[in-house]
């Protein structure tokens, strides 16, 4: 509020010629300063502060530092004089505005003096930078390793310091400018990646020369990936190994267990398994975290010898302790599977966690395993569903597999099968072979989407493949049929054997009935061999004993593919070596007195019995009263045996 009495009064007294002057006093700049009016302010304040008033000399620098901008050398100077003058909050201001500039020694000057004063702001930023106070000072003095510590600082943000990569990357040129070998890798990985400064990968690339010029075992390394990874260069693995092989021999553990990973890969030198083994170890032995992981991975597949289980677990588990997400996943499978380690599923959801913290596919699926099956647990469906949902949407095929089960039985999910077909897909794209085998089902039945034989037989054919023995015999019934494919007995009867090969009962049950549209032949020598393939040179899968009969799938270049029922075997025997089994081939039809009914079961009081017959879902069945029914029987899913069986349905 103006006070209007005040100046009505000097306002007389001045008429009056009482005061000589009537001089504007810094009580007026502050009013005009907190009505809003600065430039008024910053005129009286101006008058007064070259009159030598402190309190005014602060008041020129507080307008002028409203708007940053606006902060010139000459508010700066008017700042410098009131701190000068002894005023404490011109003392601190004064040192931030050094401080800002990069005039360390002149601000921690005025800091202390303003502290000295039980400035209490100031007081509060001496304690937040005394930890680094010496660095910044030394840092001015242009001293190498001060000045890259300093950049450092502001890089991570350590000491007190705000993170800034704009500051960090001006030191670490300042250094760098010194030859200072450490801030010449550092800054070239800021040009390399853009940070704090443009990316220019031809800059990185000469600074990290540089660096090596004057001596950084780390700039081999890392011009190493430059190469490897084709990061502004054409990728050049020999060139890669070349400075990844100079870093490795000075001692540099990443190097060291980069170059292991080309022999291991056999990337710009041939693959080596015993030279990736030393520089892994040697590696591993500096503690490098990806090394220890990776020697994990040598013992677990064998590598260097037989698979050994406990030395992976432990190699893993050194890694796994410092953090490294992979080991921590692969420590979690061998728990839970008690490969090295004791069976223990506590442990393996202690770091199964760990690793799904860090955003592991395979520790996510791992821990909706545990909840599912209750494994160190108890059991929960629906939170193992949102395990399995978090590593399915990272891509996780079995994960993906398992969220699409829950929605095709309602298991942890509402029941729904739209989506139980898309995560089907998903997984089946990434070659998922029971994915495929239930999306096969899904579309020769309709369910979650339009009936289509042609994408079932497909997708059967994918997992059939795969070696699926469900998805074989499914598609033997599809060629027996003709149900998205031409009838084909040959390819049905292959495909029966492959399944029944694998011990699918089913199918085994099935391959009669194609066999009867099949040619026979008798084989015409001794020891008969089958081949696996069209040459003497493929592998030799049986001998077969003179006129033992065979079935043929098919014949060309002197070769016929024959299946030998003796432990369902399919192969290849030459063509002159079988003998026609007779001039006519067998009735596709039973003859006139086969009765496909089974017989009448005994009546039961009270109770409705019969006796049911099926063959490919064709079923016959009698009842106690005499009555005779045909029906076709529906294919329904077996959760014990994964897989789509006839359902004939009770009495």
């Amino acid at each position: 509020m103006k006070n209007y009495s005040k100046q009505l009064m000097l306002a007389a007294i001045c008429s009056a010629g009482l005061l000589t002057g009537c001089a504007s006093t810094y009580e007026d700049g502050l009013e005009a300063y907190q009505e809003g009016d600065r430039a008024k302010a910053q005129e009286i304040w101006l008058g007064l502060a070259q009159e030598g008033n402190i309190d005014a000399m602060y008041g020129v620098y507080e307008v002028a530092s409203y708007n940053y901008n606006q902060v010139s050398d000459e508010n700066l100077t008017w700042l410098q004089k009131a701190a000068d003058g002894g005023l404490a909050k011109a003392q601190y201001q004064y040192g931030r505005e050094m401080f800002k500039r990069g005039s360390y020694k002149a601000a921690f000057t005025y800091m202390d003096k303003a502290a000295k004063q039980l400035y209490p702001q100031a007081t509060q930023f001496l304690d937040k930078y005394k930890r680094v106070r010496t660095t910044m000072l030394e840092a001015e003095l242009e001293q190498p390793v001060s000045m890259y510590n300093l950049g450092y600082y502001y890089s991570t943000g350590a000491r007190g310091l705000t993170k800034s990569k704009a500051k960090a990357a001006e030191w670490y040129q300042k250094a760098a400018d010194k030859g200072d070998a450490f801030a010449l890798n550092n800054l070239a990985i800021f040009y390399q990646n853009g940070v704090g400064v443009t990316r220019d990968y031809a800059k990185a690339i000469d600074l990290y020369k540089k660096a090596i010029d004057v001596g950084s075992k780390t700039a081999f390394y890392n011009l190493g990936r430059m190469y490897q990874d084709g990061t502004g260069v054409a990728r050049n693995y020999s060139k890669a190994k070349a400075y990844f092989q100079k870093g490795a021999e000075k001692g540099e553990a990443n190097a060291q267990n980069s170059l292991a990973n080309l022999y291991t890969e056999g990337k710009g030198v041939e693959r080596d398994h015993k030279k990736a083994y030393e520089w892994y170890l040697k590696a591993a032995a500096q503690n490098q975290d990806a090394a220890q992981y990776n020697l994990g991975n040598v013992f677990y597949f064998g590598r260097v010898g037989e698979p050994d289980f406990a030395q992976a677990a432990n190699w893993y588990r050194k890694a796994a302790k410092q953090g490294y997400m992979s080991a921590q996943a692969n420590l979690a499978i061998m728990y839970a599977e008690g490969e090295g380690v004791p069976q223990d599923y506590k442990q393996s959801i202690y770091w199964g966690k760990k690793a799904a913290a860090q955003g592991s596919a395979s520790a996510q699926y791992g821990l909706g395993n545990r909840y599912y099956f209750g494994q160190g647990v108890k059991k929960n469906r629906y939170t193992a569903v949102r395990w399995y949902e978090k590593a399915a949407k990272q891509g996780d095929s079995k994960a993906q597999f398992s969220l699409g089960n829950s929605y095709a039985f309602g298991d942890g999910n509402a029941k729904n099968e739209v989506r139980a077909l898309q995560w089907y897909n998903k997984a089946a794209k990434q070659g998922h072979i029971t994915a495929q085998y239930n999306l096969g089902v899904m579309y020769s039945n309709g369910e979650g989407t339009k009936r289509d034989y042609d994408k079932a037989i497909s997708w059967y054919k994918k997992a059939a493949n795969a070696g699926h023995a469900s998805a074989q015999n499914n598609l033997g019934l599809a060629y027996q049929y003709g149900r998205g494919v031409k009838k084909n007995y040959a390819w049905a009867t292959y495909w029966f054997a492959k399944s029944a090969q694998q011990g699918n009962n089913y199918a085994k049950g099935n391959i009669d009935n194609a066999l009867g549209r099949l040619n026979k032949f008798n084989v015409a020598k001794a020891n008969t061999e089958v081949f696996a393939g069209t040459t003497t040179s493929s592998k030799l899968l049986k001998r077969i004993a003179k006129n033992e009969l065979v079935y043929s799938l098919g014949s060309q270049n002197g070769w016929t593919e024959v299946y030998y029922p003796s432990d369902y075997t399919l192969g290849y025997v030459k063509s002159d070596l079988l003998k026609t089994k007779s001039a006519t081939r067998p009735k596709k039809t039973a003859s006139a007195n086969y009765d496909p009914y089974p017989a009448r079961p005994q009546a039961k009081s009270g109770f409705v019995t019969c006796n049911t017959k099926c063959t490919n879902g064709n079923c016959y069945r009698t009842y106690s009263d005499g009555r005779k029914v045909h029906f076709q029987a529906k294919q329904k899913w077996n959760p014990f045996t994964s897989q789509f069986e006839w359902d004939s349905g009770g009495c």
